[in-house]
């Protein structure tokens, strides 16, 4: 199936709790049909009306809370970026992890097939992990570090061009300003 809105190149950005995410991820039975029917579709550009009212309910929704913003997005985000400084989460690891491993590798063929079939290419983007710049001596930030390796091995693997920005945010001249916290995404 050829997408109405497709891309050349198509990036696919690695951030490094993918594989752990990969665990809820492969239970969602839309995200399962788009892996094994390839002309399954949502049709999501053309319900975007009803998207947008979805979205809307849910802003007015949270709005409707008192300092949500303030009492409670903030305040998780301070003891996320306490808890990596204190007890780091474990990656994946022993058979769950490997096989969250294949079930990724599997994810990225699909997605290199999908790409090439509108006459694409898929282009894998490896973020280095933010507790990096944080707290550099995390078990967290050892094992991101071995899973990088294991990450654009298997895009090379799969046949896919891969782009390690790791070497880009380490030159720039403080690269902690790239997140928020140890614990957040990149800005």
């Amino acid at each position: 199936m050829v997408p109405a809105l497709s891309q050349k190149p198509s990036s696919r950005f690695f951030y490094n709790n993918d594989i752990e995410n990969l665990r809820n991820e492969r239970r969602n039975s839309i995200l399962q049909r788009y892996l094994a029917d390839d002309q399954f579709s949502q049709s999501l550009s053309n319900r975007q009306a009803e998207i947008d009212e979805a979205l809307s309910g849910l802003v007015a929704a949270l709005s409707e809370k008192t300092n949500w913003r303030e009492s409670t997005i903030f305040r998780i985000l301070r003891l996320q970026n306490l808890r990596y400084r204190i007890a780091p989460p474990a990656p994946a690891q022993g058979q769950k992890g490997g096989d969250l491993i294949a079930e990724y590798g599997r994810v990225l063929a699909k997605a290199r097939t999908t790409v090439s079939a509108w006459g694409g290419r898929l282009v894998f983007v490896y973020l280095p992990h933010p507790p990096r710049f944080f707290v550099p001596e995390a078990p967290s930030v050892k094992a991101a570090s071995e899973r990088k390796k294991e990450m654009l091995t298997l895009a090379k693997k799969t046949g896919i061009a891969t782009i390690d920005l790791e070497p880009a945010f380490d030159a720039y001249v403080r690269p902690g300003d790239l997140a928020y916290a140890a614990s957040t995404h990149y800005s």
